[in-house]
């Protein structure tokens, strides 16, 4: 089966709006599968080391997406976030015939705020106890520990959340393709990695996800200050109070 898809990769896009959506649990369903090639989010990383940012991820896109990959698919996860020229991507990827566009999404925007600040909480405690810093947490290395909330960096982060929304759905809405949403994932992970082989005319891979959830815990529990936060949201922005 591989070799008869030797010189061109089907290509699958994985397009979410905001890291922190599960596509750390998802993703690694697909990472160690001989037949899927993944391209893991890499815009940030490409975008902040090179003085000329977006014609860096411009270059790289053409790169991945030209290259003859030995693998049945060519799995690319970007996060419209890290993408420096919209109209660009947007125009590449609408020329894609037979691609498969997956949008990956969050519900519950508080939610996304608390997993970010939970996240980077969780990269400087790794950092100090392994040496190393990621905002995964792999299956054994969780860190019980409460993070600490500034009012005024949620709320920052929920400006932004919302701001990257509205781009996202501009992507959903030129490009279509399949919804799915972090509660699809924690309902039943092996339900989305049967309906994506199935798009991807490959069997169920037997992988086990290397990730689990940062929290774990009743929000009240995880976070120092969320009774705070809970009344300055009721005084400022009580339309986000159905998020908590």
């Amino acid at each position: 089966m591989v070799a008869r898809f030797a010189v061109k990769s089907r290509r699958a896009y994985l397009l979410m709006p905001w890291g922190r959506v599960g596509s750390n649990v998802l993703l690694s369903m697909f990472g160690d599968n001989p037949l899927v090639h993944v391209e893991n989010e890499p815009l940030t990383v490409i975008g902040g080391k090179k003085s000329e940012p977006d014609l860096a991820q411009k270059s790289w896109y053409i790169k991945s997406i030209s290259e003859d990959i030995s693998k049945p698919v060519l799995l690319m996860n970007l996060s419209i976030r890290s993408i420096l020229d919209h109209n660009f991507f947007l125009n590449e990827l609408a020329k894609e015939r037979g691609a498969e566009f997956i949008f990956l999404s969050r519900k519950n925007l508080a939610h996304i705020a608390f997993s970010v600040l939970k996240a980077r909480h969780y990269a400087e405690l790794h950092k100090a106890r392994f040496g190393r810093e990621t905002w995964a947490v792999k299956a054994g290395r969780e860190i019980k520990a409460q993070t600490p909330v500034r009012i005024s960096k949620f709320m920052e982060l929920i400006d932004l959340i919302e701001s990257d929304k509205i781009q996202f759905d501009t992507y959903r809405k030129r490009l279509g393709g399949v919804d799915i949403y972090y509660s699809d994932i924690q309902m039943s992970l092996s339900m989305v990695v049967e309906e994506l082989c199935g798009r991807f005319d490959i069997p169920v891979p037997s992988s086990k996800p290397q990730f689990v959830k940062a929290i774990t815990r009743p929000y009240e529990d995880e976070f120092e200050g969320y009774a705070e936060l809970v009344e300055h949201i009721s005084e400022v922005r009580p339309d986000l109070l159905r998020y908590f």
